[in-house]
């Protein structure tokens, strides 16, 4: 994962999250509102909508704790007074890594619970249970269930799952990216006007604050796009169907 700047400037930061979660919930409660069958159906759009805003609410609470009690040495003083600078510098560090690993993998993993559902609705049982990849592959680069949506939303809906899913790769090999298939491979990503590129067995090195929350916010606006897409099944998907 990217290191911040050694002093994180949180109050920004904080903003920045808190500004964010103000447009999803503004989003987010007009989806419930036009839905009611949805709410009362536990329909896997608006779980999985719910979802990233709480994983964006706990980042935000997270930096809260910086902001208020960790950045502070009054408050390791009340519950920690033995512990050493040093020792709180890097539990505090390493208390935002983890954050940031959070949001990243709770985001990741409900859009893919997202992208299964969808697939199962439509009686692909086989290819729910297949590879990820494959999915959003089909759903999003061939466009093989018919979505409505343009092809450039698309786009950057495909650049959003591929950036998170292989940097959560990263997360999994401790910082190394490792390719599924190949030694050699190389798997680059253009997101909003900049390529990344993902080698195997080398260090990734891309995953910001800014650039995570942004991606989180484009995988909110992503399900709600596909809330609106005539491709699937307009009544309740239930989120906990298998």
């Amino acid at each position: 994962m990217t290191r911040e700047p050694k002093i994180l400037k949180a109050d920004d930061l904080w903003r920045k999250i808190a500004d964010t979660r103000s447009r999803i919930v503004t989003e987010f409660t007009k989806l419930q509102r036009n839905r009611p069958d949805w709410v009362s159906g536990n329909d896997v759009r608006l779980v999985v909508a719910g979802n990233i805003d709480t994983a964006l609410m706990c980042a935000e609470l997270g930096i809260e704790a910086i902001r208020l009690g960790m950045g502070h040495d009054d408050w390791w003083n009340g519950d920690y007074p033995n512990l050493p600078t040093e020792a709180r510098r890097i539990y505090r560090e390493r208390f935002v890594d983890n954050l940031r690993i959070a949001l990243l993998e709770r985001t990741h993993s409900q859009v893919e619970h997202l992208m299964r559902s969808l697939v199962r609705s439509k009686g692909d049982e086989k290819l729910s249970r297949g590879s990820y990849r494959t999915i959003y592959d089909r759903i999003l680069r061939q466009n093989e269930f018919g979505l409505s949506m343009p092809a450039s939303d698309r786009g950057t809906a495909l650049a959003v799952i591929k950036i998170m899913a292989y940097t959560r790769n990263t997360v999994h090999n401790n910082g190394m990216y490792r390719h599924p298939h190949s030694r050699t491979a190389q798997s680059p990503v253009t997101y909003q006007g900049v390529r990344y590129e993902f080698v195997d067995n080398t260090e990734s090195d891309i995953m910001s604050w800014s650039m995570l929350v942004s991606l989180a916010e484009d995988a909110f606006e992503f399900v709600i796009e596909i809330s609106d897409d005539t491709a699937f099944d307009s009544g309740a998907i239930d989120a906990r169907a298998h």
